[in-house]
């Protein structure tokens, strides 16, 4: 909790810098959202604005709190006119008759990303240890 809402800076000498990387392009987040046969088609609908066909499926995770995977229904919202690029991601599960669901939604394809680095991030190499997967 002591670097709770701070920035961590991290350089490519530090451990697991590669890692980390290599998860935060388009392709690796597009893996992310798995859809798995048998898939179906639900219609149309509206999904963040935009005209959207439904694609249903299953995918295989262990929810929060559980030890054992569990197939989980999925959607994949697809833009409907133009070239097929995915909307939104959304599945959904229930765990002790809570329901949990993860989203994932894609915008602005094309447009140049511009990022402004944070004031004053603590070093990764400051935290004497290596980065541990969420």
């Amino acid at each position: 909790t002591e670097y709770t809402n701070q920035w961590i800076s991290l350089s490519k000498g530090d451990p697991g810098y590669a890692a980390i990387a290599a998860g935060l392009t388009t392709a690796s987040a597009l893996s992310q959202v798995q859809i798995g046969k048998p898939l179906t088609l639900r219609g149309m609908a509206t999904k963040m604005g935009q005209k959207v066909l439904t694609i249903g499926g299953t995918d295989r995770g262990t929810p929060s709190g559980s030890t054992k995977p569990v197939t989980i229904p999925v959607r994949l919202y697809v833009k409907a006119s133009g070239p097929p690029l995915p909307v939104l991601y959304s599945a959904t599960w229930v765990v002790d008759n809570h329901a949990e669901v993860q989203s994932v939604s894609f915008s602005r394809w094309k447009e140049p990303v511009h990022v402004t680095a944070p004031v004053g991030p603590v070093p990764m190499g400051a935290l004497g240890g290596k980065p541990v997967e969420a």
